[in-house]
């Protein structure tokens, strides 16, 4: 089975199986939010004795017994509460929504401070380069490849100059840069 989205509902009949997911790392404004007006898409709200938050700019009365004022967001989904500590990020169309603090350390990492890739390992000879062999025979020729092997983690396959087109593989330590023609 392979995970490819469906063009398509599937068929009734059709047995969807889950398939993992990574999110493309896409890096996303946040501002951890205090207080009022640390951030423009928090606004003042009430949150009703069930739970539910309303959301308007200009609430100046408290709404009755019960309800109390908070800031929230709002979104697509509706109002989502805002406490001090949250994080306030922003997508990649604008849209904004809270996250928890715990939740953001765990999900989250500064950008700008993200671990770098290793660096590919330095290599001894590159293509084209003029070597030959140590030990052994007279035989030199240019770098026409590379391989690696669990035992040899470094090799080059070496055109013949003497014999075009006969090509053959030594690890990197059997050989050394030759002089130029």
């Amino acid at each position: 089975m392979t995970c490819q989205p469906h063009a398509n509902e599937p068929n009734a009949d059709e047995k969807l199986m889950p398939c993992l997911y990574v999110k493309r790392p896409i890096p996303t404004p946040a501002i951890q939010w205090f207080k009022d007006g640390d951030h423009p898409a928090v606004v003042r709200s009430v949150k009703r004795p069930d739970g539910t938050v309303f959301c308007h700019d200009n609430i100046c009365e408290d709404g009755g017994a019960g309800y109390v004022r908070t800031f929230a967001i709002p979104t697509l989904e509706g109002a989502h509460e805002v406490r001090p500590g949250d994080w306030i990020l922003t997508g990649i169309k604008g849209e904004c929504w809270p996250v928890k603090p715990d939740i953001f350390a765990a999900t989250y990492e500064p950008f700008n401070t993200r671990a770098t890739p290793p660096a590919a390992p330095a290599v001894k000879f590159r293509r084209g380069d003029r070597i030959r062999k140590i030990k052994g025979s007279e035989w030199q020729g240019l770098v026409v490849g590379e391989y690696s092997t669990a035992l040899t983690p470094e090799g080059y396959a070496v055109e013949s100059e003497a014999h075009k087109g006969s090509v053959q593989i030594y690890p990197a330590s059997a050989l050394e840069k030759a002089s130029e023609v």
